[in-house]
C-alpha cells in the first residue's frame, strides 16, 4: 500500500492575504476527513526562522501544501534554505474557493503536476510576478542620486 501524501496546511495566522472565509472551511474539512495533516501558522514565519522542520514537512512524496501563490511558498522554501519540490501540488487559497481546493486535496487525480491543475493561470503568474531588477554598478547609482 503507497503512502499517503502529506497534507501541508499553512494557516497564515499572520497575514490577512487569504479570507478567513476560505481558511476556515478548508481547515474544518481536513479536521472531519479523519486523514493525517499538519497545520502550521505560518509559512512565512518558519521560512523568516529557517525552521529545520520545512526540509521534512517537504520531503514526502506526494506533498500537497495548501496555502496561498505556488511562486510565494516556493520563494518562501529558497528562503529558508531548501526547495520546493517540482511535484509538490501547492492549493492557492488566495484565488481558489474552498470546495475546489478540498476536492483537489481529497482527490489527487485532479491534481495534474501543472499550473493549471490548481488554479494557477500561468500568463496570470507570469504578469503578477515582480521583474528582477536591472544590475547597476553601485558607482552609476551614486552619481545618477546625486544633482
Amino acid at each position: 500500500m503507497s503512502e499517503s501524501p502529506t497534507i501541508l496546511y499553512c494557516h497564515c495566522a499572520h497575514s490577512q492575504v487569504v479570507p478567513d472565509a476560505t481558511k476556515r472551511p478548508v481547515l474544518e474539512a481536513l479536521a472531519r476527513s479523519g486523514k493525517a495533516f499538519e497545520a502550521v501558522a505560518d509559512l512565512c514565519e518558519l521560512s523568516a526562522r529557517k525552521d529545520p522542520s520545512l526540509p521534512r514537512l517537504l520531503g514526502r512524496p506526494g506533498t500537497q501544501i495548501i496555502a496561498c501563490h505556488r511562486r510565494a511558498v516556493s520563494w518562501l522554501m529558497h528562503a529558508a534554505g531548501t526547495e520546493l519540490p517540482k511535484d509538490t501540488v501547492v492549493h492557492n487559497m488566495r484565488e481558489s474557493k474552498p470546495d475546489d481546493i478540498v476536492s483537489k486535496v481529497f482527490n489527487p487525480a485532479l491534481n495534474v503536476d501543472t499550473p493549471a491543475a490548481v488554479g494557477i493561470d500561468p500568463a496570470a503568474e507570469a504578469a503578477a510576478a515582480p521583474a528582477a531588477p536591472a544590475l547597476v554598478a553601485p558607482d552609476t547609482l551614486l552619481t545618477k542620486a546625486m544633482p
